[in-house]
């Protein structure tokens, strides 16, 4: 049977980066039940990462200055009604944060992080088709998997995203709260040049956000809509779905058009009551998951706690006192669920028509966005 110190179990962004920070003092085991690789390749969309986020993975060695040409900045975040009534513009100077961020596809976060385990002669990646058995002992974990290959580690970190396996195997209730809506994810071409700026627009049909891309004349717009709507979204020709494009953003781009394929992702927010059981540590979207409605900035959020979890087991130094001491960032993670209800009070605010009510709720929001950047960006010092 091979030892390990700790096994982390998926491919998720959280444990790969949880891997790379813990790489140099334990000896660490991989297991993935699918090909690594082709998670570079099925990865779509992007992320906004702050810049204390981008500086954390520097720390780590995932970022190095070669990655600077897919990173794409972002100096202002503007937020408008859908009658243009009411604006409120975020910068670094308002928030009092030393810069934004930058905007970047997740296939490239896949592939600086598939690069740097590479290079990290501490961590084995495991690939395995059958997870036969798990043992739990006083003091290790027990994998039993394949073709009789028994690995154990005393500590084990899940990290296998939102429709986690090894979570069903855990003494936890998963909780739910259905947001009844899917986001639409579509790239346009734009007439004017965006000028780096991410717009978001309460509309009368639902939310829409919009991130600049590296070409001044291209970018991603995600929108939140109810199933019905976005049955129809889906079901208008090019043309059709180019004049309402047109129609929505005119004022800013000018003329837009669709560029490639329309997607669309379910709202998935659910939550543990507990993220530690017995030596079991679960991170990222194994423990809670508020994809898509932060609409890419939630990155920040997983970093923050897998951050706070090296901090916890660098500074007690082992394994037990972790397991014995870990708070598991409970305060923290109530923060993000009080978040997630503003988020959704304020969009259904959003959604009358009372020119007054919106102005106050404007307010509101502006206390709201600066909670969430404020949120992810102090638990970041080194």
């Amino acid at each position: 049977m091979q030892r390990f110190d700790i096994v982390i179990n998926g491919n998720d962004v959280s444990g790969l980066v949880l891997a790379c920070g813990l790489a140099d003092n334990f000896k660490i085991a991989i297991l993935h039940d699918d090909c690594f690789e082709s998670n570079i390749i099925q990865s779509t969309g992007f992320s906004i990462v702050n810049m204390d986020s981008s500086d954390f993975l520097r720390h780590l060695q995932i970022w190095n200055d070669d990655i600077i040409q897919f990173l794409h900045f972002y100096r202002e975040i503007e937020f408008w009604g859908y009658d243009n009534f009411g604006k409120v513009v975020l910068d670094n100077s308002w928030l009092y944060i030393k810069n934004f961020g930058y905007i970047v596809e997740n296939k490239v976060i896949y592939q600086t992080l598939w690069q740097r385990i590479e290079n990290l002669p501490n961590i084995v990646l495991i690939r395995y088709k059958f997870l036969r058995d798990i043992i739990i002992n006083k003091d290790e974990i027990v994998f039993c998997i394949d073709n009789f290959y028994n690995l154990s580690a005393k500590l084990v970190f899940i990290a296998d995203g939102i429709n986690s396996f090894l979570r069903s195997q855990c003494d936890t209730s998963l909780f739910f709260l259905d947001h009844q809506n899917y986001v639409l994810w579509v790239n346009i071409n734009t007439e004017i040049f965006h000028s780096n700026i991410i717009r978001v627009l309460f509309h009368s049909s639902g939310l829409l956000v919009f991130l600049p891309l590296q070409d001044p004349n291209v970018g991603c717009v995600m929108w939140l809509l109810s199933f019905d709507i976005l049955q129809k979204k889906l079901h208008y020709s090019v043309e059709q779905f180019n004049a309402e494009i047109i129609s929505i953003f005119y004022s800013f781009f000018g003329k837009c058009r669709l560029q490639g394929m329309r997607r669309y992702f379910t709202c998935n927010i659910q939550w543990l009551d507990k993220s530690v059981i017995s030596r079991f540590v679960l991170v990222g979207r194994s423990s809670y998951s508020i994809y898509p409605l932060l609409f890419g900035y939630e990155i920040n959020l997983y970093l923050m706690e897998i951050k706070k979890i090296l901090e916890e087991i660098l500074l007690l130094g082992d394994i037990e006192s972790f397991l014995l001491f870990n708070s598991c960032n409970v305060r923290y993670k109530r923060e993000i669920f009080q978040l997630l209800l503003e988020i959704k009070i304020i969009y259904m605010l959003f959604s009358g028509s009372h020119r007054y009510k919106k102005l106050s709720y404007y307010i509101k929001l502006r206390s709201m966005i600066s909670k969430v950047m404020r949120l992810s960006n102090k638990h970041f010092s080194y």
